[in-house]
Protein backbone atom coordinates (compact mmCIF):
# COMPACT_ATOMS: atom_id res chain seq x y z
CA UNK A 1 0.00 0.00 0.00
CA UNK A 2 1.36 3.38 -1.02
CA UNK A 3 1.82 6.28 1.37
CA UNK A 4 -1.04 8.19 -0.29
CA UNK A 5 -3.39 5.21 0.05
CA UNK A 6 -2.43 4.82 3.69
CA UNK A 7 -3.04 8.51 4.34
CA UNK A 8 -6.50 8.31 2.73
CA UNK A 9 -7.31 5.23 4.80
CA UNK A 10 -6.33 7.00 8.01
CA UNK A 11 -8.44 10.05 7.10
CA UNK A 12 -11.59 8.10 6.24
CA UNK A 13 -12.71 7.58 9.88
CA UNK A 14 -12.12 11.27 10.57
CA UNK A 15 -14.19 12.27 7.54
CA UNK A 16 -17.00 9.96 8.57
CA UNK A 17 -17.32 11.51 12.00
CA UNK A 18 -16.47 15.17 11.38
CA UNK A 19 -17.93 17.94 9.26
CA UNK A 20 -16.24 21.11 7.94
CA UNK A 21 -17.77 22.95 10.90
CA UNK A 22 -16.08 20.46 13.24
CA UNK A 23 -12.75 21.17 11.57
CA UNK A 24 -13.22 24.89 12.16
CA UNK A 25 -13.82 24.36 15.85
CA UNK A 26 -10.92 21.94 16.22
CA UNK A 27 -8.60 24.58 14.79
CA UNK A 28 -10.15 27.29 16.96
CA UNK A 29 -9.88 25.21 20.13
CA UNK A 30 -6.21 24.51 19.48
CA UNK A 31 -5.60 28.19 18.69
CA UNK A 32 -7.10 29.11 22.08
CA UNK A 33 -4.95 26.56 23.90
CA UNK A 34 -1.80 27.55 22.00
CA UNK A 35 -1.70 30.90 23.81
CA UNK A 36 0.08 29.22 26.72
CA UNK A 37 3.26 29.32 24.59
CA UNK A 38 3.72 32.83 25.93
CA UNK A 39 4.60 31.59 29.43
CA UNK A 40 7.56 29.63 28.06
CA UNK A 41 8.75 32.53 25.91
CA UNK A 42 8.45 35.01 28.78
CA UNK A 43 10.45 32.85 31.15
CA UNK A 44 13.26 32.24 28.65
CA UNK A 45 13.45 35.96 27.81
CA UNK A 46 13.52 36.89 31.51
CA UNK A 47 16.44 34.52 32.08
CA UNK A 48 18.31 36.03 29.12
CA UNK A 49 17.71 39.59 30.40
CA UNK A 50 20.88 41.74 30.33
CA UNK A 51 21.49 42.51 33.99
CA UNK A 52 24.34 45.02 33.62
CA UNK A 53 22.76 48.49 33.87
CA UNK A 54 25.34 50.70 32.14
CA UNK A 55 23.23 53.82 32.63
CA UNK A 56 24.55 54.15 36.18
CA UNK A 57 28.07 54.93 37.40
CA UNK A 58 29.37 52.45 38.30
CA UNK A 59 27.18 49.96 36.39
CA UNK A 60 24.77 48.05 38.58
CA UNK A 61 23.22 44.61 38.30
CA UNK A 62 19.49 44.85 37.63
CA UNK A 63 17.70 41.57 37.05
CA UNK A 64 14.32 41.34 35.40
CA UNK A 65 11.67 41.68 38.10
CA UNK A 66 8.23 40.18 37.44
CA UNK A 67 6.68 42.58 39.96
CA UNK A 68 8.49 45.78 38.97
CA UNK A 69 9.07 45.40 35.22
CA UNK A 70 6.35 45.52 32.62
CA UNK A 71 5.79 42.58 30.31
CA UNK A 72 6.52 44.93 27.42
CA UNK A 73 10.04 45.51 28.77
CA UNK A 74 10.96 42.07 27.44
CA UNK A 75 9.98 43.22 23.94
CA UNK A 76 11.93 46.51 23.96
CA UNK A 77 14.39 46.55 21.06
CA UNK A 78 17.12 48.64 22.70
CA UNK A 79 19.11 48.73 25.94
CA UNK A 80 18.25 51.95 27.76
CA UNK A 81 16.59 53.53 30.77
CA UNK A 82 12.84 53.59 30.26
CA UNK A 83 10.95 56.44 31.92
CA UNK A 84 7.38 56.15 33.16
CA UNK A 85 6.08 59.11 35.09
CA UNK A 86 8.42 61.04 37.36
CA UNK A 87 9.80 58.14 39.41
CA UNK A 88 9.23 54.85 37.61
CA UNK A 89 12.61 54.64 35.85
CA UNK A 90 13.84 51.18 34.96
CA UNK A 91 16.63 49.61 32.98
CA UNK A 92 15.49 47.61 29.97
CA UNK A 93 17.71 45.31 27.93
CA UNK A 94 16.17 42.18 26.42
CA UNK A 95 18.44 40.26 24.01
CA UNK A 96 15.52 38.04 22.98
CA UNK A 97 13.15 40.92 22.15
CA UNK A 98 12.41 39.60 18.60
CA UNK A 99 11.16 36.31 20.08
CA UNK A 100 8.98 38.12 22.64
CA UNK A 101 7.51 40.49 20.06
CA UNK A 102 6.74 37.57 17.74
CA UNK A 103 5.12 35.79 20.68
CA UNK A 104 2.85 38.82 21.24
CA UNK A 105 1.92 38.78 17.55
CA UNK A 106 1.24 35.03 17.63
CA UNK A 107 -0.96 35.57 20.68
CA UNK A 108 -2.98 38.15 18.78
CA UNK A 109 -3.24 35.99 15.67
CA UNK A 110 -4.38 33.05 17.81
CA UNK A 111 -7.12 35.12 19.40
CA UNK A 112 -8.24 36.40 15.99
CA UNK A 113 -8.41 32.82 14.69
CA UNK A 114 -10.65 31.86 17.61
CA UNK A 115 -12.92 34.85 17.06
CA UNK A 116 -13.15 34.21 13.32
CA UNK A 117 -13.64 30.43 13.23
CA UNK A 118 -16.02 29.72 16.09
CA UNK A 119 -19.64 29.87 14.97
CA UNK A 120 -22.27 31.64 17.03
CA UNK A 121 -24.25 28.43 17.47
CA UNK A 122 -21.34 26.56 19.02
CA UNK A 123 -20.29 29.56 21.10
CA UNK A 124 -23.79 29.85 22.57
CA UNK A 125 -23.90 26.25 23.74
CA UNK A 126 -20.18 25.83 24.61
CA UNK A 127 -19.72 23.14 21.97
CA UNK A 128 -22.59 20.97 23.23
CA UNK A 129 -25.36 20.52 20.73
CA UNK A 130 -28.18 21.77 22.91
CA UNK A 131 -31.07 24.06 22.18
CA UNK A 132 -30.98 27.50 23.72
CA UNK A 133 -34.19 28.54 25.49
CA UNK A 134 -36.35 30.88 23.43
CA UNK A 135 -36.31 33.56 26.12
CA UNK A 136 -32.51 33.67 26.07
CA UNK A 137 -31.92 33.47 22.33
CA UNK A 138 -31.83 37.21 21.69
CA UNK A 139 -29.53 38.02 24.60
CA UNK A 140 -27.24 35.09 23.85
CA UNK A 141 -27.16 36.02 20.18
CA UNK A 142 -25.99 39.53 21.09
CA UNK A 143 -23.51 38.14 23.61
CA UNK A 144 -21.96 35.80 21.04
CA UNK A 145 -21.35 38.72 18.71
CA UNK A 146 -19.96 40.64 21.66
CA UNK A 147 -17.54 37.84 22.53
CA UNK A 148 -16.25 37.56 18.99
CA UNK A 149 -15.90 41.33 18.52
CA UNK A 150 -14.17 41.92 21.87
CA UNK A 151 -11.85 38.96 21.35
CA UNK A 152 -11.02 40.30 17.91
CA UNK A 153 -10.23 43.71 19.41
CA UNK A 154 -8.08 42.12 22.12
CA UNK A 155 -6.25 40.14 19.45
CA UNK A 156 -5.55 43.28 17.45
CA UNK A 157 -4.24 44.92 20.62
CA UNK A 158 -1.81 42.06 21.20
CA UNK A 159 -0.57 42.28 17.62
CA UNK A 160 0.01 46.00 18.12
CA UNK A 161 1.95 45.36 21.33
CA UNK A 162 4.36 43.15 19.41
CA UNK A 163 4.50 45.32 16.29
CA UNK A 164 5.30 48.55 18.14
CA UNK A 165 7.75 48.00 21.06
CA UNK A 166 7.34 50.36 23.99
CA UNK A 167 10.62 52.19 23.39
CA UNK A 168 10.15 52.42 19.62
CA UNK A 169 6.64 53.91 19.40
CA UNK A 170 5.27 54.57 22.91
CA UNK A 171 2.00 56.05 21.62
CA UNK A 172 1.00 53.12 19.41
CA UNK A 173 2.27 50.64 21.99
CA UNK A 174 0.27 52.31 24.74
CA UNK A 175 -2.90 52.44 22.63
CA UNK A 176 -2.50 48.76 21.70
CA UNK A 177 -1.96 47.81 25.34
CA UNK A 178 -5.06 49.75 26.41
CA UNK A 179 -7.11 48.14 23.64
CA UNK A 180 -6.09 44.69 24.84
CA UNK A 181 -6.55 45.37 28.56
CA UNK A 182 -10.10 46.69 28.14
CA UNK A 183 -11.48 44.16 25.68
CA UNK A 184 -9.77 41.15 27.24
CA UNK A 185 -11.77 41.67 30.43
CA UNK A 186 -15.04 42.31 28.58
CA UNK A 187 -14.65 39.18 26.43
CA UNK A 188 -14.14 36.97 29.50
CA UNK A 189 -17.21 38.42 31.22
CA UNK A 190 -19.39 37.85 28.15
CA UNK A 191 -18.05 34.33 27.66
CA UNK A 192 -18.76 33.45 31.27
CA UNK A 193 -22.32 34.71 30.87
CA UNK A 194 -22.83 32.65 27.72
CA UNK A 195 -21.68 29.44 29.33
CA UNK A 196 -23.18 29.87 32.80
CA UNK A 197 -25.99 27.34 32.26
CA UNK A 198 -24.30 25.27 29.55
CA UNK A 199 -20.89 24.61 31.12
CA UNK A 200 -21.13 25.71 34.73
CA UNK A 201 -17.64 24.64 35.78
CA UNK A 202 -15.95 26.32 32.82
CA UNK A 203 -18.06 29.45 33.33
CA UNK A 204 -17.01 29.71 37.00
CA UNK A 205 -13.34 29.50 36.06
CA UNK A 206 -13.77 32.08 33.29
CA UNK A 207 -15.60 34.45 35.67
CA UNK A 208 -12.81 34.05 38.22
CA UNK A 209 -10.22 34.89 35.57
CA UNK A 210 -12.34 37.86 34.52
CA UNK A 211 -12.39 39.14 38.12
CA UNK A 212 -8.61 38.76 38.39
CA UNK A 213 -8.13 40.57 35.07
CA UNK A 214 -10.51 43.36 36.11
CA UNK A 215 -8.69 43.90 39.40
CA UNK A 216 -5.40 44.01 37.53
CA UNK A 217 -6.72 46.59 35.10
CA UNK A 218 -8.15 48.73 37.90
CA UNK A 219 -4.87 48.51 39.79
CA UNK A 220 -2.93 49.71 36.74
CA UNK A 221 -5.29 52.64 36.19
CA UNK A 222 -5.10 53.74 39.82
CA UNK A 223 -1.32 53.50 40.02
CA UNK A 224 -0.80 55.18 36.66
CA UNK A 225 -3.01 58.07 37.72
CA UNK A 226 -1.14 58.53 41.00
CA UNK A 227 2.40 58.88 39.61
CA UNK A 228 3.80 55.39 40.35
CA UNK A 229 7.02 54.83 42.26
CA UNK A 230 9.40 51.83 42.15
CA UNK A 231 7.44 50.02 44.86
CA UNK A 232 4.14 50.19 42.99
CA UNK A 233 4.52 46.70 41.44
CA UNK A 234 2.80 47.66 38.22
CA UNK A 235 4.15 44.48 36.66
CA UNK A 236 1.97 42.40 38.97
CA UNK A 237 -1.24 44.18 37.96
CA UNK A 238 -0.38 43.98 34.27
CA UNK A 239 0.27 40.26 34.58
CA UNK A 240 -3.04 39.75 36.34
CA UNK A 241 -4.77 40.85 33.12
CA UNK A 242 -2.54 39.02 30.64
CA UNK A 243 -2.22 35.76 32.57
CA UNK A 244 -5.93 35.64 33.41
CA UNK A 245 -6.90 36.21 29.77
CA UNK A 246 -4.59 33.46 28.53
CA UNK A 247 -5.91 31.09 31.20
CA UNK A 248 -9.51 31.94 30.27
CA UNK A 249 -8.78 31.29 26.60
CA UNK A 250 -7.20 27.95 27.48
CA UNK A 251 -10.34 26.94 29.42
CA UNK A 252 -12.41 27.99 26.43
CA UNK A 253 -10.33 25.93 24.01
CA UNK A 254 -10.33 22.88 26.25
CA UNK A 255 -14.10 23.08 26.77
CA UNK A 256 -14.75 23.39 23.05
CA UNK A 257 -12.46 20.46 22.28
CA UNK A 258 -14.47 18.24 24.64
CA UNK A 259 -17.82 19.42 23.33
CA UNK A 260 -16.87 18.90 19.69
CA UNK A 261 -15.47 15.38 20.03
CA UNK A 262 -17.49 12.98 17.90
CA UNK A 263 -17.52 10.41 20.71
CA UNK A 264 -19.10 12.92 23.09
CA UNK A 265 -21.70 13.84 20.50
CA UNK A 266 -22.57 10.21 19.85
CA UNK A 267 -22.92 9.53 23.56
CA UNK A 268 -25.61 12.22 23.69
CA UNK A 269 -27.13 11.22 20.35
CA UNK A 270 -26.39 7.53 19.62
CA UNK A 271 -26.45 6.30 16.08
CA UNK A 272 -29.69 4.54 15.02
CA UNK A 273 -27.93 1.23 14.51
CA UNK A 274 -26.39 1.47 17.99
CA UNK A 275 -29.78 2.15 19.56
CA UNK A 276 -31.32 -0.79 17.65
CA UNK A 277 -28.54 -3.09 18.86
CA UNK A 278 -29.14 -2.04 22.46
CA UNK A 279 -32.87 -2.73 22.19
CA UNK A 280 -32.20 -6.22 20.82
CA UNK A 281 -30.14 -7.21 23.87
Amino acid sequence: MSFADRAVELLLPWRETRTPADARHVIASWAARSLVQYFVVERIAAIAWQTNDVSTTPPTVTKYDYAFNFISDLGANACQTQDFGAKYHRWICSPLFPVVDLSFIFLGVGVLIVAALITSEVLQCSGNQRQVADGQKKLKHLATHGVRLTMGAAGLGLIGVGAWPENDDPTMHGNSTGLFLIFAVISLVLLGYLWWKEQWTAAVWIFLFAIVAAWGGIGMLVLNHNDPDPTASLGVFERMVVYAFIAGMFVMGYTLSIGRRPGARYRRHPRPESAQALRSL
